[in-house]
């Protein structure tokens, strides 16, 4: 049996999902609103609405939103931002694109590589990436004295407190931002990005940066960028905003399931949620105490279209260098780099998929 990482073919092959998108946007060519049209106000809404913030601002793709959330919060030329070296190379991208200059910190655990807990009263700025979809650790940077809070939550979608939305548990973060890549959970069919926010201040900044630095149509106020959300992007998203209970409750049950084969075999580890947390599970990644790459060709033999994401930490790229960081500064961060492994986690795997999948895992004999 083949079970595919991939799921777009089967979320847009002739289903109803695919004819609600063609007709609005049908409808949408019908009246050549493509530029900041009315559906990207309407799809902000619904984002505000989904993860407890007062606005929420579309922007042309996750990169740019957390760059554009970090200048609208007022980071300046060559300030330091701590960061993750866990993530895609986005985060750390946009933060240089924004001005600033990254600073690593080491992970918390292996089993939940998000940034760990320490006095950051140096820092001004801190950029936590809610990696996979993992809440775990983000309340520590949450307090009024402490750094100035803009969250990477591009694969944390549906990541949520157990009782409360993200915005509504952390009013006070200046923003987090979101990825609507084709393969996050929730999608469109191009690039697209969103900034939330509970702070009118960075509301009224982004929406100018994103659009040339315009206030209104004639009015140039700064220096801004063409970041605009495309129209047509906003009205695909907001028709699968609409399967988005359904699709994280799905991801949450093949969670469950996952775990429980991961518990029963010896060398492999489960991904760690913490108490009153939701994790997105945007990726789901076993941890191998053992031969990683022997564990990563048994499943892909077995049909299981398991991959890494990714092998190298920020620290040890090539293009962060000048930053003279060395194998070793980062234990954990190296640590999970090296032993994880991401396994199919997405709502379109049927149950047969999922426990032949678990089926293969159990039979590991590492």
């Amino acid at each position: 049996m083949r079970v595919p990482y991939n799921y777009l073919d089967r979320q847009f092959d002739a289903t109803p999902l695919t004819g609600r998108i063609l007709a609005r946007l049908g409808a949408l060519a019908s009246r050549g609103d493509f530029t900041l049209g009315r559906e990207v106000a309407e799809f902000e809404s619904a984002w505000a609405e989904l993860v407890g913030t007062k606005h929420a601002i579309g922007c042309s793709n996750g990169t740019d939103a957390i760059a554009v959330a970090l200048q609208a919060a007022g980071l300046q030329p060559g300030e330091e931002v701590l960061t993750s070296p866990v993530s895609f190379i986005a985060t750390t991208g946009a933060i240089i694109q924004a001005g600033g200059k990254p600073v690593f910190t080491d992970v918390d655990r292996v089993d939940a590589p998000n940034i760990a807990h320490f006095d950051g009263t140096q820092y001004d700025w801190v950029v936590p990436v809610l990696w996979a979809g993992n809440l775990y650790g983000i309340e520590w940077w949450h307090h009024k004295n402490g750094p100035k809070l803009v969250v990477d939550a591009a694969q944390a979608v549906n990541g949520r407190f157990v009782d409360q939305k993200i915005g509504d548990r952390l009013k006070d973060a200046y923003a987090f931002c979101y990825s609507l890549h084709p393969l996050k959970n929730v999608h469109g069919w191009a690039d697209g990005g969103v900034i939330a926010t509970n702070d009118a201040a960075v509301d009224d900044a982004s929406r100018s940066l994103r659009n040339h630095g315009l206030k209104g149509r004639d009015l140039w106020e700064q220096p801004g960028y063409n970041h605009r959300m495309s129209t047509v992007e906003a009205t695909m998203v907001l028709e699968v905003l609409n399967d988005y209970d359904t699709m994280a409750a799905r991801r949450a049950e093949n969670a469950l399931l996952l775990d429980e084969a991961v518990d029963r075999v010896d060398g492999l580890m489960k991904p760690y949620v913490e108490p009153g947390t939701g994790h997105a599970y945007h990726l789901y990644q076993i941890i191998v105490d053992g031969d990683r790459q022997a564990f990563l060709d048994y499943l892909v033999e077995n049909g299981v279209e398991a991959k890494v994401h990714y092998p190298i930490p920020f620290h040890l790229q090539p293009a962060m260098r000048p930053l003279e960081y060395a194998r070793g500064d980062f234990p954990i961060a190296e640590q999970f780099c090296d032993q994880h492994v991401s396994v199919p986690i997405h709502e379109y795997l049927t149950g047969e998929e999922v426990a032949y999948m678990c089926s293969v895992i159990e039979e590991w004999q590492g």
